[in-house]
């Protein structure tokens, strides 16, 4: 891995890898600098949940753990930095990164049981930490490596083709 692209290897490795590691299915997974919108990778996953259950799950105040997992998702990136490639991780939370894990807190946040009102919904620092936890454990980080790897030479790869790399 070149020194360039390891804080971008590492970052969208860290999304894909703790989505897997959560049940939320990937879609596929790019590395590559796009200038139309300047950003050097992404991962596409198919949402959780479907709009439909989202209503559902609002109205019926059921899923506050699928909102933290897409939290959880959203933070993966940088947390990965973090650890992987501290000296080349940015200070703060990328802001669509640390804007999307407020968005899925909040709706945690709405979404708790009722009976369980005095629950807390960790603060998007908090969760970091335990995406960081995650990541240094060693299947997860032999999978996020493995992954990267992989992503040197192809730069963009299914989630089809992730499966079957991982198994």
């Amino acid at each position: 891995m070149n020194e360039i692209n390891r804080s971008v290897l590492y970052h969208e490795a860290g999304h894909a890898i703790i989505a897997r590691r959560l049940g939320i299915k990937i879609k596929k997974i790019v590395i590559g600098h796009n200038k139309k919108e300047n950003r050097d990778g992404y991962v596409e996953t198919v949402l959780s949940l479907d709009p439909m259950e989202i209503l559902i799950s609002i109205a019926s105040r059921c899923c506050m753990n699928s909102f933290l997992n897409e939290a959880r998702r959203s933070v993966a990136g940088y947390a990965s930095e973090l650890v992987f490639a501290p000296k080349r991780a940015k200070k703060d939370l990328s802001a669509t990164d640390f804007e999307k894990a407020e968005m899925y807190r909040a709706k945690a946040l709405l979404s708790r049981p009722i009976y369980v009102h005095r629950k807390k919904v960790p603060e998007v620092k908090v969760i970091l930490e335990e995406v960081k936890e995650m990541l240094c454990e060693p299947k997860t980080r032999a999978e996020l490596f493995k992954l990267a790897r992989a992503l040197v030479r192809r730069r963009e790869m299914t989630g089809e083709e992730i499966e079957k790399l991982l198994r």
